[in-house]
């Protein structure tokens, strides 16, 4: 259905003589600041006896001239669904459904990123798949200050807070400061360079008691 020049939808219905009339949808929609999609599915399955669904919702938006928001987000009822209706490799990619939100942000010779990130782990009998760690929150950054001319310098950075439902969460923190001096002539070039690598990490086992480890 083209509803306009950016904006468009797809229905699909799907009938399965076994298990009923899956009924879908698809909405896309494109915008000079802001682009997304949403794609929904839901089937009152028979043979299960339940309402099944799936939803996935991705849409980026430029907030100001520097500042952006991205979101995907995507879900489904139970952990045999894509199993049950998708392909091979639909299921094969689809073991772990994030739920994300990222805001980034561009400076002068810098930019970072804030994430949430969580995951639906779609783990069966047949297919089992190990959770991932969800990052609450991710705090990244990359920056390349001028401090003289012909020196190259460069700093990153990340803070992690790692959380998971069975294993010892903690908290990571690295920094990469580093400074290159580049030589570039029209035989060749090389670039000397030095930085330092430091991380530490924070560990809470579940006696509580904190581990830090660099």
């Amino acid at each position: 259905i083209n509803i306009a020049p950016n904006r468009d939808a797809t229905l699909f219905p799907h009938y399965m003589s076994k298990r009923g009339l899956m009924l879908g949808g698809e909405f896309r929609y494109l915008e000079p600041d802001y682009s997304g999609l949403i794609r929904y599915e839901t089937l009152d399955d028979r043979i299960e006896d339940k309402s099944r669904d799936s939803l996935m919702f991705r849409h980026g938006q430029k907030l100001t001239d520097r500042l952006r928001l991205d979101v995907n987000v995507q879900k489904t009822s139970d952990e045999d669904y894509f199993s049950d209706f998708g392909d091979r490799l639909e299921v094969s990619s689809q073991s772990n459904l994030p739920r994300e939100g990222v805001l980034s942000y561009t400076g002068d010779n810098w930019n970072g990123f804030v994430r949430w990130q969580r995951y639906q782990t779609l783990s069966t009998l047949y297919h089992p798949v190990a959770k991932p760690y969800d990052r609450m929150p991710q705090l990244a950054f990359t920056a390349q200050p001028t401090l003289a001319q012909g020196l190259e310098t460069t700093a990153q950075g990340e803070l992690t807070e790692f959380n998971h439902s069975t294993q010892t969460d903690g908290t990571r923190t690295w920094v990469y400061p580093s400074i290159s001096v580049p030589f570039n002539q029209s035989w060749g070039f090389i670039t000397p360079k030095v930085g330092v690598h430091a991380t530490n990490y924070r560990l809470r086992p579940e006696n509580g008691d904190n581990e830090s480890h660099s």
